[in-house]
């Protein structure tokens, strides 16, 4: 995948790690910028993700930046994973076709607004019926880079792993493989090192950007 491929989604637009099925081990920290009602699922500084009807936000002072549902829709996709560090925050969205699954990862610098500064396909779907592209494993930078582990594969093939990294500037692929690379995360909030694991137990991995 190259830079390219990066898409424009403000219908998404708008995230350490958690999917959406931890999300009852809710954050502890306070409101800050998270309206009533709301409930904090992360806080890094001031910057908050939570959740409101169902629905993914994330805010820092005054800016608030709808993600995305947190549950199917009719139309659309949902939010399975997402992470914060600082103003940096990332997810993925999900869409599920007919005979497909599709992943998009997204990085929103609050900082800068809530327009994307990455919006890219997880990993480039297999040229194949019934294929599908999910997001296992997410963790960001506030020095604004994203990475993700894309699980990918097709009806009567076995899965493979993709790892990679992105910013406003580049994509990279550290690692690929059978097993999946877990694990995921910096080495500090503006930590430009990348650590994972490859498998629950297996050979740690890292990578510099």
């Amino acid at each position: 995948m190259r830079l390219q491929r990066i898409a424009t989604l403000t219908a998404l637009a708008a995230v350490a790690v958690l999917s959406v099925a931890e999300v009852p081990g809710a954050s502890a920290a306070s409101p800050g910028c998270a309206p009533g009602g709301a409930t904090i699922l992360r806080s890094s500084d001031a910057s908050r993700v939570y959740s409101l009807r169902a629905v993914l936000y994330a805010c820092l002072g005054a800016e608030r930046v709808r993600l995305g549902p947190l549950t199917a829709r009719a139309s659309g996709g949902r939010v399975d994973r997402y992470a914060l560090a600082g103003p940096c925050v990332g997810f993925d969205v999900v869409q599920t076709g007919v005979d497909t699954t599709n992943s998009t990862v997204s990085l929103i610098d609050l900082d800068e607004g809530s327009n994307p500064v990455v919006a890219i396909e997880a990993a480039r779907p297999l040229p194949r019926p019934v294929s599908f592209v999910t997001v296992t494993d997410l963790a960001v930078s506030s020095a604004g880079i994203i990475a993700w582990t894309a699980r990918r594969g097709s009806l009567g093939l076995p899965a493979n792993y993709q790892l990679f990294a992105a910013t406003a500037e580049f994509e990279n692929q550290p690692a690929a493989g059978p097993t999946p690379f877990t694990h995921l995360y910096f080495g500090g909030e503006r930590s430009t090192v990348l650590h994972w694991r490859v498998g629950l137990t297996g050979a740690e991995g890292s990578w510099a950007s």
